[in-house]
């Protein structure tokens, strides 16, 4: 199997890979020399045998990474979709992706997160800490540094071990579990018991409620339970919460952020707003689009409201925030993003703001995001 080396003469001066080779669909092995930093790739990593990186380098692809073998890096591991291994993935610091994390063991120095969840056929052990928006799954044994938190259920062949707390929405299945702080789960709240006391049997904790918002009337009990069947209307105020319980299509996912791709690489150099990466972009546009929360309001006496509205932009820069001031009947209004995990909003929402944003795009560009879309996998 061939081997593909990358280095530093394949990057350019922001460690983006530019080099000849195809890395989204590479039929062999990835090796990326030693003390690159972040490795950077646009698209998504592939590669049918293992992916590797050198101390003092770290991998990030805009979309998922995925490799036949396993994954290794001497820094962090970061993706934009899933990451999924046929073997292990191991890293120097934390592991991140926006959906899933896959494969036969995950171990990292800092912390483990996921958008959606973490499986793997042996252990997930993490110096820090371990989240997932959904479950927590593991053949073997789960062990973190610091808490272990999971929007649905955790689950593990052997013992579950915190340094702090574990939280879960729905379950906890392990033959074990201990935590040195309080163990979460739905509405049932069980204390922590060291691992070896009581009995060896196998311990379910379960709840009959997961907790998340329902869109229209915005209580904190929405998805209800009952019987272990979801309900189709939302107890408080009768809408339709049904459709929150189906997961989001990973072609819907993908289309999604090959919009904003397009429409960051053919924004107009005339426009007001200039954005510094693809996720400044995204995060502005769901804004514009009404996918965003108040994060400040601010009045205003005695001051020019454009003069603070620069003032309050430059330092929302200075900081690398995401956010968007606003002048709004004598207040500057600070908006900030909302998350648009999986756990944070359903299919038919997000098919929602996928069509609102498309609106932004060509009401700021001029051009509708097909256009944008066809004439950038022309140009790739």
């Amino acid at each position: 199997m061939k081997t593909l080396s990358i280095t530093q003469d394949q990057l350019n001066a922001n460690g983006e890979y530019i080099g000849a080779d195809d890395v989204s669909q590479f039929d062999g092995h990835i090796e990326i020399a030693a003390n690159l930093g972040v490795v950077r790739f646009s698209a998504g990593l592939q590669a049918t045998g293992r992916i590797k990186s050198g101390d003092g380098s770290g991998i990030k692809a805009g979309w998922g990474i995925e490799a036949g073998w396993g994954i290794e890096a001497g820094w962090g591991i970061e993706a934009g979709l899933g990451i999924e291994a046929g073997l292990g993935i191991k890293a120097g610091l934390g592991i991140e992706a926006g959906l899933g994390i896959e494969a036969g063991g995950i171990k990292a120095g800092l912390g483990i997160k996921a958008g959606d969840g973490i499986e793997a056929g042996w252990g997930i052990e993490a110096g820090w800490g371990i989240k997932a928006g959904w479950g927590i799954k593991a053949g073997d044994g789960i062990k973190a540094g610091d808490g272990i938190e999971a929007g649905d259920g955790i689950k593990a062949g052997d013992g579950i071990e915190a340094g702090l707390g574990i939280k879960a929405g729905l379950s906890i299945d392990s033959k074990t579990v201990a935590a040195r702080l309080r163990i979460f789960v739905g509405l049932c709240m069980a204390h922590p018991r060291a691992a070896g006391d009581g009995d060896k049997s196998r311990t379910a904790l379960r709840n009959d409620c997961a907790w998340q918002p329902c869109d229209s009337c915005n209580q904190s009990c929405a998805r209800w339970r009952q019987g272990g069947r979801s309900m189709k209307a939302c107890p408080s105020c009768g809408s339709d919460i049904s459709g929150n319980d189906k997961p989001r299509s990973l072609p819907q996912l993908r289309r999604y952020f090959s919009m904003i791709r397009s429409a960051y690489h053919h924004w107009p150099e005339t426009s007001d707003v200039q954005f510094s990466s693809e996720d400044e972009c995204r995060k502005h546009l769901q804004m514009r689009a009404g996918w965003r929360d108040v994060g400040a309001r601010i009045p205003l006496v005695g001051v020019n409201p454009e003069t603070a509205k620069m003032l309050v932009a430059a330092a929302i820069a200075g900081a690398k925030a995401h956010a968007w001031p606003v002048v709004h009947k004598g207040e500057l209004v600070v908006w900030i993003p909302r998350s648009i995990s999986f756990h944070s909003m359903g299919p038919q929402e997000f098919g929602s703001l996928s069509d609102a944003v498309a609106v932004v795009i060509k009401d700021m560009t001029g051009v509708d995001v097909e256009t944008l879309m066809r004439e950038t996998e022309q140009a790739a």
